[in-house]
């Protein structure tokens, strides 16, 4: 998609937009801003907990080390 000044839009703008119509063009920016902001932290969560949960298949020798054991 592309916006009025030719540059191309991120796939999420016309969601952003969706939600707030009325909005400034600086107040969609910073609503897509804080949008990406909101999802990178959801991922960095998502992979955190994938990483403990491959962690849980450790043997005891393991775990007590890691726990200070």
């Amino acid at each position: 998609m592309t916006s009025t000044n030719g540059k191309k839009e991120p796939a999420i703008v016309p969601f952003i937009r969706a939600l707030y119509p009325d909005a400034s063009e600086e107040e969609l920016r910073q609503a897509q801003r804080a949008m990406m902001d909101y999802l990178a932290a959801v991922l960095r969560i998502f992979d955190r907990i994938e990483r403990e949960r491959s962690g849980d298949s450790l043997d005891e020798e393991n775990r007590s080390r890691i726990s200070g054991e």
